[in-house]
């Protein structure tokens, strides 16, 4: 009871910290990682999305387009002045007409529909939307991944004119998603509509996957990718067993989705060693516990046993008790051939020193002759306190005639002796019976106890002798004459 009580305290606390922290990280720590990324996102990204549709709006721009592009110098500048103003590593306007590619520093290139770096112009021509987010190689900065904010712009008739923008290295990107990374100890990264991952960290998932079908955090992309109309807490398991807490939020200025996932294992290890420390001291106190208390339980145990199955006045055994100890000698678990014999003897004119000298008296002759007799026993014999002034030893292995010399030792070791409080001596008479037949207590004691009236018939202070004879159903009895005290004898 003890170990379940320390085991179960300790898994029930370490259950209750691995929720707590579980919640802790998916309604607070997530969030507010998320908050955070969207905040800087809005400063990094979204800012530049609002300067390149300010483009595509800007009276000057669409003019110069639609009267024929002359003087590229001033758009040259104009493209200088919106990148050096707003700290973004290009800005560039793509015209219809021409395909011209206008940078900051002058005329880039002239895009074609075949080539495969022009393609993203085509794109932003077709769509629908009005401007696009996408991660390309700038030819403008030595082939820099680069962060493109791709806008389409109309003349006033709404005709498709051009594509105008900005860029952003994507190294600047990263380093914010990596700082946050390094932060909050997850992942932070970017999917489209479809699941491609499109921006990362270096350090996080693969550029150009897709969380569709992918170990783990495949078992939730669908509700990732269906829900864009709230913020989702949701959890998967990884590959080692461990529980991951996934934030996502959909990011309509971009038309991305942006995912934070903590894997709750590096979280909840501090409890994991707590839990081992608390079962460690658990099972140390409880063989603290152990050693101190199962002494005193033992100890307990056997004053109970003896209030059971001893007499409190002279530490014999009491009738409960010989009755079992009977019961492995006498086989009455099991049939036994073992020879046995008993005394059955009771103290003479015992209610006489009661009624003369008080029973505080007569409980002292009781436990002095208890030890007497006790003191002239064989290691392996047991008596026992019968009721009132009446004895019984067992004798396993023992012959009838053996267990009469044992019977005379008893007779004349408490004959002998002198009781002060009395002013003289103290008598017994014995009864000595051997067990024949497989007979129980009760018939050995039956026996005995006839032998023992016949030497109170004849004289008390001596031991007689039962003889059973089976074939003819009766107790024989034979006195043994000793020498004693009593004048009658």
């Amino acid at each position: 009871m003890l170990l379940i009580g320390f085991l179960g305290a300790s898994v029930f606390s370490y259950l209750a910290s691995v929720h707590s922290i579980r919640e802790s990280i998916s309604t607070q720590q997530l969030p507010m990682t998320g908050d955070n990324v969207y905040s800087e996102l809005q400063k990094d990204i979204i800012r530049p999305i609002h300067l390149s549709a300010s483009m595509a709006q800007n009276t000057f721009l669409r003019d110069w387009l639609s009267e024929g592009e002359h003087q590229p110098e001033k758009i040259i500048r104009y493209l200088s002045e919106v990148k050096h103003m707003n700290d973004t590593v290009t800005a560039f306007l793509v015209s219809e007409k021409s395909r011209k590619y206008y940078y900051a520093e002058g005329v880039l290139k002239t895009v074609h529909e075949m080539a495969p770096r022009d393609r993203w112009y085509f794109r932003v021509r077709n769509m629908e939307n009005a401007y696009e987010t996408n991660v390309d190689p700038d030819l403008a900065n030595m082939d820099k991944t680069t962060v493109f904010i791709n806008h389409r712009v109309k003349d006033d008739n709404g005709k498709f004119i051009g594509a105008a923008g900005v860029g952003l290295t994507l190294e600047n990107v990263k380093e914010k998603i990596g700082y946050y990374e390094q932060r909050f100890g997850g992942k932070v990264f970017f999917v489209d509509r479809v699941g491609q991952i499109t921006m990362t960290s270096s350090d996080s998932k693969e550029l150009g996957g897709s969380i569709l079908g992918a170990q783990g955090i495949g078992t939730v992309a669908n509700k990732i990718l269906r829900d864009v109309d709230q913020e989702q807490q949701l959890e998967y398991t990884h590959k080692d067993g461990s529980s991951i807490q996934v934030n996502a939020r959909f990011i309509p200025e971009l038309n991305w989705h942006l995912i934070l996932e903590k894997n709750d294992s590096e979280a909840i290890s501090p409890f994991r060693k707590i839990l081992l420390l608390n079962i460690a001291v658990s099972l140390i106190a409880l063989f603290a516990i152990l050693l101190v208390v199962m002494p005193a339980f033992r100890s307990y145990q056997r004053k109970l046993n003896d209030a059971a199955y001893r007499d409190s006045l002279t530490g014999l055994l009491n009738r409960p008790g010989l009755n079992n100890y009977s019961k492995l000698i006498l086989g009455e678990f099991g049939v036994s051939e073992r020879r046995c014999s008993v005394v059955y003897f009771d103290i003479d004119n015992f209610k006489s020193i009661n009624d003369t000298y008080g029973h505080a008296a007569g409980d002292t002759v009781l436990s002095k002759i208890a030890s007497l007799s006790n003191a002239v026993l064989r290691p392996e014999d047991q008596s026992a306190r019968w009721g009132g002034e009446e004895f019984v030893v067992i004798l396993p292995d023992c012959d009838l005639d053996e267990a009469a010399v044992i019977a005379e030792r008893i007779r004349s070791s408490i004959a002998d002796h002198e009781f002060p409080m009395l002013g003289g001596n103290v008598t017994v008479s014995l009864g000595v019976a051997e067990r024949l037949d497989n007979e129980s207590l009760d018939e050995l004691l039956y026996q005995a106890d006839t032998a023992l009236y016949a030497a109170k018939m004849q004289g008390k202070n001596r031991v007689v002798k039962a003889f059973c004879n089976a074939n003819l159903g009766s107790i024989e009895i034979s006195a043994a004459m000793v020498s004693a005290s009593n004048a009658n004898l």
